[in-house]
């Protein structure tokens, strides 16, 4: 824009970073700052600290100041804007943490074929100076593998050729206690690699190219490229396990890849999947949605594809309109990859209900915990009326909140009773305009013991996600869903 290079454009941002400078957790500031950028463009934060240089021009050692303001417009959903910063930032530095944030900043748009694009091109440049950890993976090693990989056609993967290949091998993934996910021998019935702990830690730069590897699997599972994961995933099990990553930096990228890591060990087995030209069923959601994919139901007599439509730690509370938090952006950037008119499921609350309204109570913005839940439940069905409307026009099916943690499970049985109430009174009206009811799935129950404490062993996974096998259920419950709308 002409405007970028407007003095008083340039004074306004120069007076907004000195004072993010003297206080950085002044949110006040931080949205000004992204709001400026957002509106009058990348370059006007390029062109403000290059005007400091004696040659005029952005200089490496003025990176971390672009990352540092790119992270902070990623969070008020300047996502394009981002993602340029990013990409002047690694330009100027081959950084293992700049890679990361632009891979998540990508994510947010859903643009998967991007960001294998941007991973291989700095595969391909990857340089280092350190000597690795002994038990890490560089990304010279993975390269190859990594090479090979086709998003444009994750369809070999699933139930084509690659899939094939892979599932007339000798090898296998399997899940073994205190060992973690292992390609195994299926002839000899042990595993193909030998192990050796090393009991250093990771430095910084190596927790940063392992979330990368981390999220680089969680992309292949969310776009299907099922049977080119066996091998990474032994490869990252073998760098990960056993070294606490769960307290590190990294915690959210090992937690994904640890969720993916198992479900892999289940439904790897069923490659290729079949029938392969099954339709897809879209399941829209954060992490939770990870469990049923790529699953195979049967819904009024024909195949059904689960297809994840991932949304990244999203709150209900995130939808509310005053709302410029990134998790929205990514939600509405995720939903426009639906085709219109498609079935829905929609499954999200949980991160409500492990920490958003607990602390919400706390801090006295509410009476109590049903009051904040309906805050955030209407937010919630006000966003799938939307949906259900032009151009979208979704047949929207509701997943109740999964009971899988301990410690929020009676938060969640209040949660789904009141978002069962809440659901009904819409349909209400609903059916008086003669608009498509939303089907609310009925099987939370069956998930927990005959007492109602406990979630069954059977559908334990990580301690955190449900075991996909429970997908018999959810089937169940779809069936008698659409039959009860007819």
């Amino acid at each position: 824009m002409d405007d970028t290079f407007n003095p008083e454009f340039q004074e306004a941002l120069s007076v907004l970073l000195r004072c993010l400078v003297k206080d950085q957790a002044n949110r006040r500031v931080k949205r000004l700052v992204a709001n400026l950028i957002k509106k009058q463009g990348p370059q006007l934060l390029i062109t403000n600290l290059a005007s400091n240089s004696p040659s005029n021009k952005l200089e490496e050692s003025m990176v971390p100041a672009v990352a540092w303001v790119a992270l902070i417009v990623k969070e008020h959903s300047g996502i394009d804007e981002a993602i340029s910063l990013y990409e002047k930032c690694l330009e100027l530095s081959h950084n293992n943490s700049y890679i990361l944030n632009l891979i998540h900043t990508l994510e947010l748009k859903l643009d998967y074929l991007e960001c294998i694009k941007k991973i291989k091109e700095f595969f391909r440049k990857y340089t280092s100076q350190e000597e690795h950890h002994p038990q890490f993976v560089s990304p010279n090693e993975l390269l190859p593998l990594v090479e090979q990989v086709n998003l444009e056609d994750t369809e070999t993967y699933r139930a084509g050729e690659h899939a094939q290949t892979y599932s007339s091998s000798n090898t296998t993934l399997q899940w073994i206690d205190d060992e973690g996910a292992r390609l195994y021998n299926k002839q000899l019935q042990k595993p193909i690699h030998g192990r050796k702990n090393v009991d250093k830690p990771f430095s910084v730069a190596e927790l940063d190219l392992l979330a990368l590897y981390f999220t680089l699997a969680k992309i292949l599972y969310v776009k299907g490229a099922l049977s080119a994961l066996p091998e990474l995933v032994e490869k990252l099990e073998f760098a990960r396990f056993r070294r606490n990553l769960h307290d590190t930096t990294i915690r959210n990228e090992h937690a994904y890849f640890c969720c993916i890591s198992q479900i892999m060990t289940y439904l790897g087995t069923s490659l290729p999947l079949q029938p392969a030209d099954a339709k897809p069923f879209y399941v829209c959601g954060e992490s939770h949605c990870l469990s049923p994919a790529w699953q195979t139901i049967t819904l009024q007599g024909e195949a059904r594809r689960m297809t994840p439509v991932l949304v990244t730690g999203l709150k209900c509370w995130h939808l509310r309109k005053d709302s410029d938090f990134y998790p929205k952006a990514n939600f509405w950037n995720a939903v426009k990859t639906i085709p219109q008119k498609s079935q829905v499921l929609f499954m999200f609350g949980e991160i409500d209900c492990r920490e958003g309204i607990w602390l919400a109570v706390e801090k006295c913005r509410y009476e109590d915990m049903d009051e904040g839940m309906l805050v955030a439940i209407g937010i919630y069905l006000d966003q799938l009326q939307e949906l259900a409307l032009p151009p979208y026009e979704f047949d929207v099916f509701v997943h109740p909140v999964l009971p899988v943690l301990d410690v929020t499970r009676q938060t969640v049985k209040r949660w789904n009773q009141l978002l069962e109430i809440e659901l009904e009174k819409r349909n209400v009206i609903r059916r008086q305009k003669q608009q498509k009811q939303f089907k609310w799935l009925r099987f939370f129950e069956n998930l927990l013991t005959s007492n109602g404490l406990f979630l069954k062993e059977e559908y334990k996974l990580d301690g955190t996600h449900i075991h996909p096998r429970y997908v018999t259920l959810l089937e169940r419950a779809l069936v008698v869903a659409v039959d009860n709308t007819q």
